[in-house]
This record gives C-alpha cells, structure tokens and sequence, in this order.
C-alpha cells in the first residue's frame, strides 16, 4: 500500500488541489467510510467510483444494513408472465436479476426472498432471492408435508401459506429458522434446514394475521389483537408465551406486528365496506398504531407519531425504517398493499396507498401515489433489497 498523510490529503482537499489522487486512499479509511452508509445504493455508487474502492465494498458486502426500501414487485397489465421491480427512491421500474416465473404464487418476502409456492402435485415450496443470479434458491418442505393439511384436493398454492418470515437472512448463516401462518384456521408452523416436513406448533391461540422475529422469538398476532411469544431452540418443544392482551379498542380487519426502533408496535388496519349492488367492495380508510409499554403491567398505549419512522406493510414481513436516512419516504407513514385475497372479488387487490400520522390525526394520502398498481393480479408485494455475494 502507498504511504497516505491524511492531514496532507484533507488539506489538499481543503485548498480546491486537483493533485489528490482519490484512488489511493487506503483501504483501512475505505472500508471505514463504507460502513457508514446506511442506503445500500450509496453503498454500490461508492464501489463504483474506481477499482480500488470496488474491492473494498466487495470485501465489505457482508455488513449489515439498516431495513432498507423495499422495491413494490407487480405485473404488468395484461402480462403476467413475469414481474417487474418498482422503486420508490427514484420511481423507476427494474427487471429482477432471476425472472420469477408466472407459474409460482409469491405469497410473502421476507430478507429478500420470496416464498414461492409450485403448482405441482406436490406444491412444492422454495426461497427464491431474485436479487442474485447464482445460490438463488433454497428448497423447503411441500405443502403435502404440514402436520395438519388439507386434503390434497383442497390445498392451493394461492393462500395456503398467509405470512412467512425468516429469523436471518440465510445468505449470513445457515442457522436459521422459516416460520409460517398456514391453513384454514391460520396456525403456525416451522421449519428449519435439512427437515422434511414442516413442525406445528401447537397452542390454544390460532386464526394469527401477521408474525415476525423479534429478540430471538417469533411474535405472532391473532385477529383479536392477542400477542404471543414462540422460542423453538428446543426443535421439538417449542416453547409458546402469552405476551399482552389486545388493545382496548377493535377488533379489526387486520392487525399486524412490528419492530420499530427496538419497540414493539401493533398496528390495527380499519377498512370501510361498500355494497354497489353488484359487489362488495372495500378501502382502507384508516391504521391505528400502539406501542407495547413492557413495565408492570404491560399494555398496549395508542400513539399518534412514529418518531419519523415509515412503515412497509402487507404480505411481505413488516419493515420500519428511518425516512431520515431515506427522504424519499413519507415520515410517520404506512405504505400498505393489499393482502385480504379472500376480499379481491372482481376488483382484484386495489386496496393499495399510504396513510400518514404526520399532522397527528391521521389520513390516507392523496393522490395516491401508488395508484397505478390497483388491480393488478398478481397482487403486488414489497420485497427488501439484498446485496449478491454476501454469502460466507
């Protein structure tokens, strides 16, 4: 490596010299700089600078990232052979690196994989990451293979499988557990690499709307607003706690269940339903949003502000993030897609927008700045973006 004065390049810097070499920074600072970003786009333009700065962020793919902006994965009209990639940042359309194929049904992401569902007779299930060209793939049990299914007759691939969310991105370690709400009356189930079959976890709670992981446990939710705690270290014990009650008010159509800022959030979706004669249709026309108070004795306190976060909402696994390290979101704001596939009807999934707490109260934003994804089938998803050749 060259030799690098510091205090000689800032000044020189400093004085407007055309003579420092950008290159030669070393890659100690390099790799320093580089792992202050918190956008992953940054990230990628830093590498792109030159060489030498390009084998830094190689060596550097590794590092964790805040939750970044999702990309909204649609269809395009008339063409639902492939997806395409839409991203808020710049508003532009991409086409994923790996085409998700039309047959499979993407019912969640969560890491930035997609959970894929095969119309085989097996309905074989995959992890499919269309972020990366090669190790794109992990395969997971089949539908056929849960404690208590249906017959094979009445599984589906549309729907079988509600929520699925990951412990860890399984690029960072092979360590990890799948957990899934499944089925006619929306239980949990898991399973980790090199199982067969997928495990129930048995309990008295079922009919659950949304699930993450959050402090080494699955959190998951039930349509009353009932909040539990899955530990499953002990492959064939899990071990299931009640956490808090529902909220005092509700119930509603959808509550789910997120990590913000190391808080514990519930937020309760409220739909409003109109008969035209013909069809019932149906629009979110607010979120309600409450925040765990873990001191004795815990309970749900309503708030009107997310402290700047803006949260991605639907059948993807719930993301918060901060609209300070990406001002391209609406801060104090939900994005939402639609994820009541039993409601779609002839309209399809058009319940899609963002709803904003910014002036305290509360409102969905209009215009509506997705709207040009209303209607299309299949239903659009947020997927998080992920960094190829991050694999240890």
């Amino acid at each position: 490596m060259n030799s690098f004065s510091l205090s000689s390049f800032l000044a020189n810097l400093l004085n407007g010299s055309t003579s420092c070499d950008w290159s030669q920074l070393p890659d100690s600072l390099l790799a320093v700089i580089s792992n202050k970003f918190a956008c992953m786009d940054d990230f990628v333009r830093f590498g792109a600078v030159c060489v030498s700065w390009r084998s830094v962020t190689l060596e550097n793919r590794i590092q964790l990232f805040p939750p970044q902006v999702p990309f909204l994965m649609f269809p395009k009209m008339h063409d639902n052979t492939r997806r395409y990639f839409h991203y808020l940042c710049n508003g532009e359309v991409y086409n994923p690196v790996m085409d998700v194929p039309s047959e499979k049904y993407c019912g969640s992401s969560t890491h930035g994989w997609l959970v894929t569902v095969g119309v085989d007779p097996d309905f074989k299930v995959e992890l499919m990451n269309p972020f990366f060209s090669v190790e794109n793939k992990i395969e997971l049990p089949p539908l056929t293979s849960f404690d208590q299914h249906e017959t094979v007759e009445e599984l589906s691939p549309d729907g079988y499988m509600k929520k699925t969310v990951l412990s860890a991105c399984p690029t960072r370690t092979s360590d990890y557990v799948v957990m899934t709400i499944y089925g006619a009356q929306n239980k949990l189930a898991f399973t980790k690499p090199g199982d067969k079959q997928w495990t129930t976890v048995e309990h008295e709670h079922k009919c659950f709307n949304d699930l993450i992981y959050y402090k080494g446990e699955f959190y998951a939710v039930d349509g009353e607003g009932t909040v539990i705690a899955c530990n499953i270290k002990n492959h064939s014990q899990p071990k299931v706690r009640k956490v808090a009650s529902p909220p005092p008010d509700g119930p509603y159509r959808k509550n789910y269940i997120v990590e913000s800022l190391g808080e514990l959030f519930q937020i309760r979706r409220v739909l409003e339903f109109d008969f035209d004669g013909c069809c019932s249709t149906y629009n979110t026309i607010a979120f309600k949003v409450f925040k765990l108070d873990q001191y004795d004795p815990i309970k749900w306190v309503e708030i009107k502000t997310m402290g700047g976060q803006t949260l991605f909402l639907g059948d993807n696994a719930s993301i918060s993030l901060s609209s300070s390290d990406f001002p391209q979101c609406k801060p104090n704001s939900i994005y939402f897609t639609d994820d009541a596939r039993n409601l779609y009807g002839l309209m399809g999934p058009h319940d899609i927008g963002v709803f904003s707490l910014e002036d305290g109260c509360g409102q969905i934003v209009e215009p509506n700045p997705l709207i040009d994804f209303k209607g299309l089938m299949p239903p659009p998803i947020w997927v998080e973006p992920t960094l190829e050749h991050g694999r240890k």
